[in-house]
């Protein structure tokens, strides 16, 4: 079996083709850099932009896993979970490298608990990637242990506004939907 093996190359996507080596665009800003066979193999820069129909999201709100998008774009299946964990780290380096937490959410959240009041993380995460090195990211921002319940689009297989994302968290909370009140960072 092939392992695609990544890394992050800094700086924004290659303009030419002219480089030698192959480059896969997660978002304006961020390439990752493919092994020097995929370099080989590929004539130029991939991308999960919007035109290459590997970004846009389903309709019907099915999570499409990370690990689908990139045998798509490989031609082939990564079944390998050391393989899956390097692509997952590869794509999600970027993003975790630019979180900040909002200085306030953990003395919010401790009130609200003090209070006797539950809460839950609910979230879709990006291309699908999968919810362990999320809950990973959490913790590292001391959020995981701050709420009662955490849930992803990839738990589920739905993304919101899907419902089951909402339900899991509402049974994971022993709480019922109209004693419940979502907060969430989007006007739409």
């Amino acid at each position: 079996m092939a392992h695609h093996h990544f890394s992050i190359t800094t700086g924004r996507h290659p303009k030419g083709r002219n480089y030698g080596d192959a480059f896969l665009r997660f978002n304006q800003g961020t390439t990752v850099q493919l092994s020097d066979q995929h370099a080989q193999e590929a004539e130029g820069p991939l991308s999960l932009a919007n035109d290459d129909g590997l970004r846009p999201e389903r309709t019907d709100y099915a999570v499409w896993p990370l690990a689908e998008r990139l045998a798509i774009l490989f031609g082939g299946s990564v079944s390998e979970s050391t393989d899956q964990d390097r692509q997952t780290a590869a794509v999600l380096q970027p993003i975790f490298a630019t979180a900040i937490s909002d200085p306030t959410a953990l003395t919010v959240l401790a009130s609200l608990r003090q209070r006797d009041f539950r809460t839950a993380i609910v979230s879709n995460t990006p291309w699908g990637t999968p919810p362990r090195s999320w809950r990973a990211e959490l913790a590292c921002h001391k959020l995981l242990a701050a709420v009662d319940a955490n849930v992803f689009c990839t738990d589920v297989g739905f993304r919101k506004p899907h419902s089951a994302p909402f339900e899991l968290a509402l049974s994971l909370l022993d709480v019922s939907a109209v004693d419940a009140v979502f907060v969430g960072d989007d006007p739409r």
